[in-house]
């Protein structure tokens, strides 16, 4: 019987997938996700940038986009966020 030492000794080691390989992996997760799972996503990165560009304009650096631009994302933040469930609130009683 054959040991795994000896196994493991004749393959050559193994090498981390292409970069291209990997993007293929992202595109395909990415398509195999639902909407709301991608939408989420997306409100996830627009937040994330809101708050960067707000931080850099209050460390005194340049803003990322100008402040007509930075209104639309928080519109369409306002636009696309995830409302309250509907039924009776938890703390109200």
């Amino acid at each position: 019987m054959e040991s795994w030492e000896n196994e493991e000794s004749d393959n050559p080691p193994r090498k981390w997938p292409t970069a291209s390989t990997r993007l293929n992996w992202a595109r395909n997760n990415y398509q195999n996700h639902s909407l709301q799972w991608k939408l989420q996503r997306f409100l996830i990165l627009l937040m994330n940038m809101i708050a960067l560009n707000d931080q850099l304009e209050e460390e005194g650096g340049e803003a990322l986009v100008s402040p007509k631009q930075r209104k639309q994302w928080i519109e369409m933040y306002e636009t696309f966020r995830p409302t309250q469930q509907a039924g009776r609130p938890r703390n109200n009683e």
